[in-house]
């Protein structure tokens, strides 16, 4: 009897000890099942969180682009750059090995790529976004428009409207005419009315270059409007420019000292789509 009592209460240990192991296995597949779902139902929170904070930088992106292009485009910007890269080669026989060096004598800043909105560069075409800059070299072709093209482009998938042939920016003035006139290549591409020196102190004829470019602050824009498009020309009356106006009178009939005035929106685009060294032809 002893014996088999014994046996029977080791039974019930037995039997209690599993009942414990049990219940602690199923409390621990409780709990981790409780942490698999809060764990998914935060991945899903944090994903749409993600989602909101990309559609909204997406957003962001968008619009500032859609600002910048209202003042130049992006082919106008890969032109502005092609066309101090062309600058830099006629100046130095040679292009940059690197496109920050054409800063401060040709560019005033290196813009971000526009589509992509990126100022990476690189020297590989893995169409990431940014700029493709590889700088080939001049004794491999004549054809100095094409050696550009092929030195620099958006490192991006090749589309129509963007990555056109090159032709550099310069300006034409017409004194008679009272134009300014930005050429691409030989083409005319844009006119704007300008006025001119008076009769005592007309404006100066010949070949010069863009020298210096700012934004004019204070009072200076009461007489000279916002912006400032400097040549290179200095004679015992001082500068010459080419500047804004805040003058209602129309700006075919305002005289100046010499300088070339615009209206504010022309003079606004023109500062920014041409780069410095600019060929000039006044005539």
């Amino acid at each position: 009897m002893n014996r088999s009592f014994i046996s029977t209460t080791n039974l019930k240990k037995i039997l209690i000890i599993f009942g414990i192991i049990f219940l602690i296995l199923f409390l621990i597949l409780i709990n981790s099942q409780l942490t698999e779902h809060n764990n998914r139902t935060s991945f899903n929170l944090n994903y749409d969180q993600f989602n909101e904070i990309e559609s909204y930088l997406q957003q962001l992106r968008a619009r500032q682009l859609t600002e910048k292009e209202t003042l130049i485009t992006p082919k106008q910007q890969l032109t502005k750059v092609r066309t101090a890269l062309m600058l830099y080669l006629q100046d130095n026989y040679r292009l940059p090995t690197e496109l920050n060096h054409l800063l401060g004598d040709y560019l005033l800043t290196l813009p971000n790529e526009p589509v992509s909105n990126s100022k990476r560069i690189s020297t590989e075409l893995d169409q990431q976004g940014g700029w493709y800059y590889n700088p080939q070299q001049t004794k491999k072709t004549t054809d100095l428009t094409t050696l550009i093209e092929a030195s620099f482009k958006p490192n991006l998938k090749p589309t129509e409207n963007y990555d056109q042939p090159f032709k550099p920016y310069r300006l034409l003035i017409s004194t008679d005419e009272q134009q300014l006139h930005l050429k691409q290549g030989p083409r005319i591409i844009a006119s704007y009315s300008i006025g001119i020196g008076a009769q005592e102190s007309p404006t100066p004829i010949g070949n010069f270059t863009v020298k210096n470019k700012f934004p004019i602050t204070g009072e200076g824009r009461e007489d000279f409007g916002n912006y400032w498009i400097g040549i290179d020309l200095w004679t015992l009356g001082g500068s010459y420019g080419i500047h804004g106006t805040n003058n209602a009178t129309p700006v075919t009939e305002q005289k100046s000292a010499g300088c070339i005035r615009m209206e504010a929106e022309d003079i606004k685009k023109l500062y920014h789509l041409i780069p410095l060294q600019t060929r000039i032809t006044i005539k």
